[in-house]
């Protein structure tokens, strides 16, 4: 027999890991009901409502819908109307893409232009405000000095510069210069910004003039009570700026190009795949599997809170890959790791010396396809156009909610059910000592009894 005793590892305590395992799972079960539960708040007679992570994650028009406008030239007797018409469609594009990623807008035949935008806060205020002509003038002592032409576009924004809700316009080249020479010449003056709608009362927005501004920007904020009041202002400074006014001739609901059910069938797909995995984790690694369980539900949850509350998140099909691919990297992280700590054990390692040695192990290949994924997703942002920006940031976001459960969540829940069960109860966590081996449980000496090890000559000579 030969014996050697095995690096000692840090024992935590029974009652503590049961509480700590408490406390997480009280804590998801917060988090699941918060994910899928809807409800009004005892704050302002019940009229606040709390929606949940499920229904705050905004879709994009293949799952959800939305709304499709038909645009026609006001005049279509002005000169260079096709000229003309380009530069609305990029202004219109300009307005509608920032506020609502995923939208389209085209141009059909010579004098009419398409919308197509998804179903969200505000976005069929600003269709219907595009198409009403609109008179944009900028006045000091009711002297005009800048006008509507001057605007490359107005965007409806949150959280800007430490302000909830904000417009921001932005001057082509000529309008730079104007700003630039009106902000100068009038510090401490006040510029009217009228936005009169055609058949409407002007409405009017005084901007205090505090400083030179040459960047060709301005940022308006007083009176935007909401996003959907920031985005029909940003229509009415837009429509203002056309080369080419517009009148509207449609605007109607838009189907989920998919189907009526594709947010059913997508739900029911997730739930399926959710059952599926804590299933098989179950009975295939026992409380090890368990525990991963847990920490995929963990995943789940924070994947679901990272998607509703990232304003630029909008999912689409495309994103939906993405949310499969996170799912994928978080499960494979748990098989690695359960595979390197059942290696561990069954050399001879202790409990503690397994999940210590298997999880550095894992971590090591679990860092390398995370790293990967993190890099494509960036890649994916910052150089992919279109529809595929929406996999790139569904796959940033599921890729760190996987680090954060596989690497933090899933490696603490594992040595608190060791500390629970125990040596002696490693078997129900699926571990398994190796072939001859046997360690002894008082000692922690690893002991090899049932293998032979004769020297080769010697079994020569005996059997000749």
């Amino acid at each position: 027999q030969t014996g050697a005793k095995p690096k000692k590892h840090r024992r935590l305590k029974k009652k503590g890991s049961i509480v700590k395992i408490s406390i997480l799972g009280f804590l998801t079960l917060v988090g699941i009901l918060m994910s899928v539960l809807s409800f009004h708040l005892p704050f302002n007679n019940g009229v606040q409502k709390y929606n949940s992570f499920a229904t705050s994650v905004q879709m994009s028009l293949d799952l959800k819908g939305g709304f499709y406008a038909v645009y026609e030239a006001d005049d279509k007797e002005v000169d260079g109307l096709s000229l003309a018409m380009d530069k609305t469609r990029d202004s219109l594009e300009n307005l509608v893409v920032s506020a609502y990623s995923e939208s389209t807008v085209v141009r059909q035949g010579v004098s009419r232009i398409r919308v197509q935008a998804p179903e969200a806060e505000g976005v069929q205020s600003m269709l219907e405000t595009v198409g009403k002509p609109t008179t944009v003038s900028f006045k000091i002592n009711d002297k005009e000095e800048m006008n509507g032409s001057h605007i490359e576009s107005a965007t409806p924004v949150k959280n800007y510069g430490g302000v909830a809700i904000a417009v921001v316009i932005k001057f082509n080249d000529l309008g730079k210069k104007e700003f630039d020479r009106v902000t100068g010449d009038n510090i401490g003056q006040t510029l009217v910004l009228e936005v009169t709608p055609k058949g409407q009362t002007v409405n009017t927005t005084n901007i205090s003039l505090n400083q030179h501004i040459t960047d060709g920007t301005a940022v308006i904020s007083g009176g935007l009570q909401s996003f959907e009041q920031a985005t029909t202002f940003a229509a009415q400074l837009a429509a203002g700026s056309f080369a080419a006014p517009l009148k509207t001739i449609e605007i109607a609901p838009l189907a989920p190009t998919l189907g009526q059910n594709t947010q059913l069938f997508v739900a029911i797909a997730a739930g399926v795949l959710l059952a599926a995995v804590i299933a098989y984790l179950c009975v295939r690694y026992k409380f090890m599997g368990l525990m991963a369980a847990f920490a995929f539900v963990m995943f789940s949850v924070l994947l679901l809170f990272g998607l509703a509350v990232v304003p630029w998140v909008r999912l689409s099909i495309a994103g939906v890959a993405g949310v499969l691919v996170g799912v994928a990297l978080a499960v494979d992280a748990a098989f690695v790791i359960i595979q390197k700590v059942k290696e561990e054990y069954k050399a001879g390692k202790s409990l503690n010396a397994s999940l210590a040695a298997g999880f550095h192990r894992g971590f090591m290949a679990m860092l390398d396809t995370h790293i990967v994924s993190l890099v494509a997703s960036i890649v994916i942002l910052g150089f992919v156009p279109g529809v595929f920006k929406g996999f790139g940031l569904v796959l940033l976001i599921a890729t760190l909610v996987s680090m954060f459960s596989m690497v933090f969540v899933f490696g603490k829940l594992l040595r608190y059910m060791a500390a629970i069960l125990g040596d002696k109860k490693a078997d129900k966590m699926g571990l398994k000592r190796g072939e001859g081996i046997v360690v002894d449980e008082e000692s922690g000496v690893i002991m090899h009894t049932d293998v032979e090890r004769v020297n080769p000559v010697e079994m020569a000579t005996n059997k000749a």
